[in-house]
């Protein structure tokens, strides 16, 4: 015979586990919810302090300076535009490209792409850009509007494609360039970056447009700039950023992003790429 046992159920009992249970998924949620905050933050923001007393000489930008464009080329695939680029000369003469690192996408593994190319924009190429000025007296023909700069390497081990956190400096590649560099390599601002407050224009790579903005944070890390008109960033990274004071570069563009409907620009320091690209000579 089958007997049937009838049980209390201790709902109090139960209640209180459930809300046990809710309130640790709350606090999980939270936890989760921080976590992301921290490794994955919104660009910063903020009004620019007024001018600052900048006691580096005053110099001018050259005429003929701009950024180049970068072309891959990967396994045999299609060469295709990966993002932009410059030419820097080191302190001690050396010529060099510059580029960020996640426009690579190479990581840790130290291995060139098969096939990677500097080449000029002619103005607009690549998209307007909205309130972007002209570029400086730079034809095509400078670089080689179809060859280009061939790159023959690193120079040193790449830096990591930035993912978390607002450590810019780290998302950086020095390349080698083949054969005698072309005169549009730009010199690095001795300060090894800029303060806050100072006047800036980043020369796109992309578009070969110049775009004017106003450093309002500086340190070690990166230097945030607050941009004075709008335009589409993309594949801009790799870009150089120049003192208008100076003339000289302050840092190359790695991350770029909205706040309050203006255009954040991030940049990695030029202090810091001097500095890798030193300890890196052979």
């Amino acid at each position: 015979m089958l007997c049937l046992v009838r049980t209390a159920v201790n709902w109090a009992l139960v209640l209180r586990g459930s809300g046990l249970a809710i309130g640790a998924l709350f606090l999980l949620a939270a936890g989760a919810m921080l976590w992301l905050g921290q490794a994955f933050p919104s660009v910063p923001y903020a009004q620019p302090p007024a001018a600052p007393a900048i006691l580096a000489p005053r110099g001018e930008l050259p005429a003929d300076a701009a950024a180049l464009q970068l072309w891959v080329r990967r396994d045999g695939e299609a060469e295709r535009l990966a993002g932009s680029a410059f030419l820097l000369v080191l302190p001690d003469g050396q010529a060099l490209g510059v580029t960020a690192a996640h426009n690579l996408a190479i990581g840790h593994s130290g291995q060139l792409l098969d096939e990677v190319t500097l080449r000029i924009a002619t103005v607009g190429e690549a998209g307007s850009g909205s309130g972007g000025e002209a570029g400086g007296g730079i034809g095509a023909g400078d670089v080689g509007s179809g060859a280009g700069i061939q790159i023959a390497g690193l120079h040193g081990a790449p830096g990591r494609p930035r993912r978390f956190g607002l450590d810019l400096s780290t998302d950086y590649a020095l390349l080698v360039l083949e054969g005698e560099p072309p005169g549009q390599s730009l010199e690095p601002d001795p300060r090894g970056g800029a303060q806050a407050g100072e006047q800036m224009l980043l020369l796109g790579g992309v578009d070969g447009r110049r775009y004017e903005g106003v450093v309002f944070q500086s340190d070690p890390h990166g230097i945030w700039c607050l941009m004075q008109v709008g335009f589409d960033p993309s594949r801009m990274s790799g870009s150089p950023a120049v003192s208008l004071h100076t003339g000289k570069v302050i840092g190359l563009a790695v991350v770029a992003g909205w706040r309050e409907g203006r255009l954040v620009l991030g940049l990695d320091p030029i202090g810091s790429l001097i500095e890798k690209g030193m300890s890196d000579e052979p």
